[in-house]
């Protein structure tokens, strides 16, 4: 049996398999229904809902309809051609009084059984105006075990090896049978795998939507992230973004505490599923000598602080830095080479021996770390720099060019080091303030210039 009904703006299908009615003539009218498998469809249902079983039986007072009734093995799709969610299974019962329909039931997932959620629903079946809640259970997810693509295939491949907690809400209003709601995601030491950024772990937040069905959040959306590492380890950090939709997100702001500065990233637009996006990242006060310790560089000791504005292009599970150039504060700062490559080098060449003596204590005026490149694979860094020794030359200024090109994320990762004797140094005559030069052959020392060498 098939029947189509149009309820005001919009339409009902009922397709039910082998139906059963029986009616009581008296007062009230009493009836009783029996459903094998039954279809709903229409601009009424905002799903694909199939029931294997349906069982009515009411009565018709003048206050409306009255009575229970119960509907087993509901299995509920989204109708979209790409699904949000994947199918579920419930088992409801419904009580009717003065013509509402209260109806509650456990929403499980349909692969595996697991109750995930209650639903609650309350309807004027004259008006069809109400509203429903569904509450989650206390999600855990665990690796090998309970993960987000039993709730949305959407999500494989940006979520995967999920780990932590997950509540989530939603309360929806029907209007005319027309609905609308808000709801809420919150998250306690989740952590999951992505191509994109790598792992991050220990995400704790609530995110609010204000138009539920449409996945749209308003502004000023937080979590704070524990651990992220697209390339660089960054830990204690918290975003700030809004949800524009299931395809797209704007970054309002994120930071992260990094080498005894900070690292901004600027308001910028995400694409959550996409494979290609650019954000400007602005360091500020990075501090010379956490960022040694951060790029397991030995033998170098520095002071002072650099800062610095640059675009980074995530793609696919690479993330290039574009063109960074970080430049040393105003106030300056010192760097000294003490390694033993130094003694090597210095015997082979003078004016590398008065390089190197000169980096052993060197007082810088400006300084500049550049880095282009793939920060997982190929990257060039280069350091400029100028300023003086007080033991070399009698303190004349000194500009170095130094390049490095390396696999950044392996010297990271295994904490190798720089040990490239490819310096660029010369001694400029007089001040760098624009004095006089003066014709002391001891205030002037050729360049020394390799190329740049692997780690």
């Amino acid at each position: 049996m098939t029947a189509d009904l149009e309820i005001g703006e919009n339409t009902l299908v009922i397709a039910a398999a082998r139906p059963e009615l029986g009616f009581r003539t008296g007062r009230p009218l009493s009836f009783s229904a029996r459903t094998r498998r039954t279809e709903l469809t229409g601009s009424l249902v905002p799903a694909l809902i199939d029931i294997e079983a349906l069982t009515l039986d009411a009565t018709l007072p003048e206050t409306g309809i009255a009575g229970s009734g119960s509907a087993s093995t509901v299995i509920i799709r989204d109708k979209n051609e790409d699904p949000i969610y994947q199918p579920f299974q419930t088992d409801l019962s419904a009580e009717f009084a003065n013509g509402i329909m209260q109806l509650s039931g456990p929403l499980r997932t349909s692969r595996s059984q697991r109750e995930i959620a209650d639903l609650q629903m309350t309807l004027n079946l004259v008006e069809l105006d109400g509203e429903a809640s569904l509450r989650s259970r206390d999600l855990v997810f665990q690796p090998g075990g309970f993960q987000p693509t039993a709730l949305s295939e959407r999500v494989r491949g940006l979520l995967s090896n999920a780990r932590g907690r997950l509540n989530a809400g939603a309360s929806l209003l029907i209007d005319g049978g027309d609905l609308s709601g808000t709801g809420f995601v919150e998250v306690r030491d989740f952590g999951f795998d992505t191509l994109r950024v790598g792992a991050v772990n220990n995400i704790n937040g609530r995110i609010d939507f204000d138009e539920l069905l449409e996945l749209h959040t308003p502004p000023g959306q937080t979590v704070t992230v524990g651990e992220i590492n697209p390339g660089l380890p960054l830990r204690d950090g918290e975003i700030g973004f809004q949800i524009l939709g299931p395809d797209a997100a704007i970054i309002e702001r994120a930071s992260w505490p990094f080498a005894g500065g900070t690292l901004l990233l600027n308001q910028s637009e995400w694409t959550i599923s996409g494979t290609s996006d650019i954000v400007e990242i602005t360091a500020r006060e990075i501090e010379l000598s956490r960022l040694i310790e951060v790029f397991s560089l030995p033998d170098i000791n520095a002071n002072g602080t650099v800062s610095g504005t640059f675009p980074v292009e995530l793609r696919g599970a690479n993330v290039f830095i574009r063109n960074a150039v970080l430049r040393a504060d105003e106030e300056g700062g010192t760097i000294a080479y003490t390694g033993s490559v130094a003694d090597a080098a210095s015997q082979a060449d003078e004016r590398v021996d008065m390089a190197f003596r000169a980096l052993r204590n060197f007082e810088f005026s400006v300084l500049e770390v550049g880095a282009d490149g793939n920060l997982t694979g190929s990257m060039m860094i280069t350091l400029e720099l100028v300023g003086k020794s007080p033991d070399v030359l009698g303190g004349a200024p000194f500009a170095f060019n130094i390049g490095v090109d390396s696999e950044l994320s392996k010297l990271i990762r295994s904490s190798q080091s720089i040990t490239g004797t490819d310096w660029l140094a010369e001694v400029r005559n007089g001040s760098l303030t624009g004095d006089d030069e003066t014709d002391d052959e001891d205030s002037e020392a050729p360049a020394a210039n390799d190329n740049p060498s692997e780690p």
